[in-house]
């Protein structure tokens, strides 16, 4: 949708044979920003183009929104993330402060009120087929969570 936001269809499931119409649908749709307000702008949207396509089709609708991996913010001057960068600097790596729309323990420990960040290891190309991570990138790790073990 933007830079920050996504909207993916991912599972569109029903019916019982192939040569009968379907008596029910069932849509998986996912939407996911750095910004609570967005999602919560594009589901009202989602729900207004279902309830018109089944209201034309003369079908009844269900729609259900449960929040799965709330966003979460947390400034670069917060503990959370500067104890974990102090780490990244000590082994010699530049930390980034990066956001991203993906979802992880990280957005449900915050939504209960947990301050928390996902520390990856520089991995590019997330998730595709060319993925990868650098090796001094993934060799500093275990330094990275020694470090973070200290007290």
């Amino acid at each position: 949708m933007d830079e920050s936001t996504t909207i993916n269809v991912g599972l569109i499931e029903g019916g019982s044979a192939l040569n009968v119409v379907p008596d029910r649908a069932v849509v998986w749709c996912e939407v996911r920003s750095l910004k609570r307000e967005r999602v919560d702008s594009l589901v009202r949207e989602l729900r207004t183009r279902f309830r018109a396509c089944a209201d034309e089709a003369g079908a009844g609708l269900d729609f259900e929104m449960p929040w799965e991996f709330e966003p979460y913010e947390i400034t670069d001057a917060s503990p959370t993330w500067r104890r974990p960068a102090g780490a990244i600097e000590w082994v010699g790596l530049v930390p980034q402060s990066v956001g991203s729309c993906g979802a992880s323990d990280a957005n449900v420990l915050n939504a209960r009120g947990i301050p928390t960040i996902n520390q990856g290891i520089d991995a590019e190309n997330p998730h595709a087929e060319k993925e990868f991570i650098r090796l001094e990138n993934l060799a500093a790790a275990p330094a990275i969570a020694r470090e973070l073990m200290q007290p």
